[in-house]
């Protein structure tokens, strides 16, 4: 039997993460798995989408982010500065001592308001993270 390979939270790890690197950038937004309540004005969601896994010790995970803002202008600006920060992201290891391979992009960002019709930009990236033996 092969040995049980158990894979990190991805959404926690690149949360935690985005939420410490992001000011360092100029961005000051909530970075949250869920639309925060109360809802702010500018926020960013990132949510595991799926993905496979690549081999026995890599998780593929399938992230889409979204970045919320009252000016489009404003909301790609947000969206441009995380995909930058994602996708320099490959060989990362975290604080916590998880190890990002490679962060591959699917689809740049694009305009597509929410149901409020607030400016939204949504992109996905793959995002390659090491597993740990059980």
């Amino acid at each position: 039997m092969n040995p049980v390979i158990v894979f990190p939270d991805v959404e926690s790890v690149v949360v935690g993460w985005l939420t410490d690197v992001l000011p360092g950038y100029g961005i000051t937004v909530p970075v949250a798995t869920r639309v925060p309540n109360p809802r702010p004005s500018r926020f960013v969601r990132l949510v595991r989408t799926g993905g496979p896994r690549q081999n026995l010790v890599v998780d593929g995970a399938q992230l889409t982010v979204e970045s919320w803002d009252d000016d489009p202008v404003a909301a790609a600006s947000t969206a441009g500065v995380v995909r930058g920060v994602l996708l320099a992201a490959n060989n990362v290891t975290f604080p916590s001592g998880d190890v990002i391979y490679q962060v591959r992009e699917f689809s740049g960002p694009a305009l597509l308001p929410d149901v409020s019709q607030q400016p939204r930009y949504t992109w996905t990236v793959q995002v390659h993270l090491r597993g740990v033996p059980l």
